[in-house]
């Protein structure tokens, strides 16, 4: 899908709402690069990371590995969610961190040059918490993946083995469908099968580059 164009799409959406799902068909489909926040987060915590530290300082020492120094992901993962008041603490020392290479990213994408052979035609951001940052100001257009609570619940049991309680801790910390489908520029349900999901996301890129 070659176009003239430079389009940045924000891809957001509840927890277990189908966002990998999107992306998966986004990097399939058009020549688009992807920028996921829980992967540059993770990239972030490695050792060396900019976070690597100060969630070692906050969190204690025992979250590191001993046989490799890496942080464990799982045990820091359950000592946030064990105390409400981490996921403050975690949010501010990983998120701005993630939003500045984001913007940086979005910037270095506006400055290529169009067509290009190392040039993507899209840049894709997508993050849970997007409406909480002013991300959505530097994007061309906000797509908003959509699936049933159920739905979710059952993706993020049989995916992640998190409890029916632990789903619905995390979804009420989240924004409101309500909030989502007001900053949406276009709607994907992906409750209905990948096949209905691939096709939507095929009709939203056909609109986009005609226009």
């Amino acid at each position: 899908m070659m176009q003239n164009k430079k389009i940045v799409i924000g891809v957001t959406g509840g927890v277990g709402s189908g966002k990998t799902a999107v992306c998966t068909t986004l990097a399939e489909e058009c020549n688009a690069k992807l920028l996921i926040a829980d992967d540059m987060a993770n990239q972030l915590m490695e050792p060396g990371g900019r976070t690597y530290q100060a969630l070692i300082d906050a969190f204690g020492a025992d979250i590191v590995r001993k046989e490799d120094a890496t942080i464990d992901r799982k045990l820091l993962a359950e000592r946030v969610f064990e105390n409400g008041g981490s996921t403050e603490t975690i949010n501010k020392i990983v998120h701005p961190i993630v939003i500045d290479q984001i913007k940086t990213e979005i910037a270095a994408f506006r400055n290529s040059k169009p067509n290009a052979a190392d040039t993507p035609d899209f840049l894709v951001i997508e993050a849970a918490l997007l409406l909480e940052t002013d991300i959505p100001e530097f994007c061309d257009h906000m797509w908003y993946v959509f699936a049933p609570e159920d739905t979710r619940i059952e993706r993020l049991i049989g995916s992640r083995g998190y409890s029916e309680e632990k789903c619905r801790a995390i979804m009420a910390k989240q924004r409101s469908v309500g909030d989502f489908f007001q900053a949406a520029t276009a709607v994907i349900p992906t409750g209905y099968g990948f096949d209905v999901t691939r096709e939507r996301v095929r009709q939203i890129l056909t609109s986009i580059v005609s226009d």
